[in-house]
């Protein structure tokens, strides 16, 4: 009886190379069957409300390959409201959460989908936050564009990732006591706005950069702000950046 003969290297990496040939080609294929449906080029969108009872703090978990997240102050009835906009042959996302203990957790769900995973698919997050709970914030976007504009929702801490993409972040008129906000992009543009009578610090680690600055002084690790007024409240900011333009600049408050 003949024993089992170990292959050379030549011929396991040939039958490996094969493999992948074969792979590439089902998924091209099926690429094929389904841009051939009717709905392929639809855009398509879904609409979600949750309100504010049983809800005493959240936090969202965020997380998108590609497309855009679009964050405004809602009304003080809702915890969260908005639109998703998604191509038609992609999986439906939603926003799903569960409340433990009167803490709400919000993350993005969709169903595992080949298609989506080769060739990918934009998404366009449309979202308003009530100003009445606190809130944490945990977004993660591949490639695309983030707008945050604050109002009065009360925030107490951003974290954003984003590979490549403008991040325009305006937080003038949040009105907490404490704001931590750590921000890594790799290539892109990043304009923040702050209140001008908030301490604010700013760490950065920036590649090549160019840094537009208003209201702040520039020392060793970043930039500095002193609050115009009595009791400032205090925002800190991390800032991780590799290639684009940074702007800052303070807005003093409405009389």
């Amino acid at each position: 009886m003949s024993g089992f003969i170990v292959p050379s290297l030549k011929t396991a990496m040939l039958w490996l190379f094969a493999i992948m040939i074969v792979c590439f080609v089902i998924g091209a294929v099926l690429v094929v069957l389904e841009s051939d449906k009717p709905d392929h080029n639809i855009q398509k969108n879904i609409d979600f409300y949750y309100p504010v009872q049983g809800i005493e703090k959240a936090q969202f978990d965020l997380e998108v390959d590609t497309g855009s997240i679009i964050i405004n102050p809602g009304e003080e009835s809702e915890m969260v409201s908005g639109t998703v906009f998604f191509e038609g042959m992609l999986p439906e996302p939603c926003l799903s959460h569960t409340i433990t203990n009167g803490t709400a957790n919000f993350v993005i769900d969709r169903e595992k989908n080949i298609l989506h995973d080769l060739i990918g698919g934009e998404e366009n997050w449309k979202i308003n936050l009530g100003e009445k709970i606190p809130a944490n914030l945990d977004i993660q976007l591949g490639t695309g564009d983030i707008i945050f504009n604050s109002g009065e929702i009360e925030i107490k801490n951003v974290r954003i990732e984003n590979g490549a993409g403008s991040l325009y972040l305006d937080i003038h008129e949040w009105k907490g006591e404490n704001l931590d906000v750590s921000i890594e992009t790799g290539i892109g543009d990043l304009t923040m706005i702050f209140p001008d009578n908030s301490d604010i610090f700013v760490s950065r680690d920036q590649g090549v950069v160019n840094s537009i600055i208003s209201g702040f002084s520039a020392n060793d690790n970043g930039y500095i702000h002193n609050g115009s007024s009595v009791n400032n409240s205090t925002i800190n900011v991390s800032i991780i950046q590799g290639i684009g333009e940074l702007n800052l600049k303070t807005i003093p408050e409405k009389n």
